[in-house]
């Protein structure tokens, strides 16, 4: 029994001491491939570092030049474009309502509708029989959707609420 545990020992040790010579040939020899493609990569750029140092130089060259035209850029412009950019920014806000707070419209639906050109409640409040009919046909396996979740009434309250007037 002793001799079988010594033999068992014995045999794992070897193993093991085997891995690690293994392990340690391979960490060597990628290194090595590795040095000797970094050392072709700098023998090509030059080898000495010039090159780099030209480049930083360029690089603070143009960045110098772009500092300047910086500071001589008008100020003017920069207002105007903040004064306008809330008005733009409230009126995409106006131009689409959440359609799915319709019932019966989802993400997908929603997503149809908008591209179709409906985006607000009040859209949705005006359908006529002839829109019903044509949307119906264009937002394919929800066809009957329109009418059977009253869509128009819904979308008549929701813009009521969300406005105060009628749609």
């Amino acid at each position: 029994m002793e001799y079988t545990f010594w033999f068992i020992f014995w045999c794992i040790l070897l193993a093991t001491l085997f891995g690690i010579l293994i392990g340690w040939l391979w960490r060597t020899l990628s290194l090595s491939s590795r040095v000797e493609a970094l050392e072709r990569c700098c023998d090509e750029k030059g080898g000495s570092g010039k090159s780099y140092d030209s480049e930083i130089a360029d690089h603070g060259k143009r960045i110098k030049t772009l500092e300047d035209n910086w500071k001589t850029a008008p100020k003017a412009a920069a207002p105007q474009a903040a004064a306008a950019a809330p008005q733009a920014f409230a009126a995409k806000l106006e131009e689409y309502d959440d359609l799915k707070e319709i019932s019966g419209v989802g993400k997908v639906l929603e997503k149809r509708l908008n591209t179709l050109g409906v985006k607000t409640f009040r859209d949705v409040a005006a359908f006529t029989d002839a829109d019903i009919e044509r949307i119906s046909a264009q937002i394919g396996p929800f066809r009957n959707r329109i009418r059977s979740d009253n869509w128009v009434a819904q979308a008549k309250h929701l813009h009521e609420v969300k406005y105060g007037k009628k749609a």
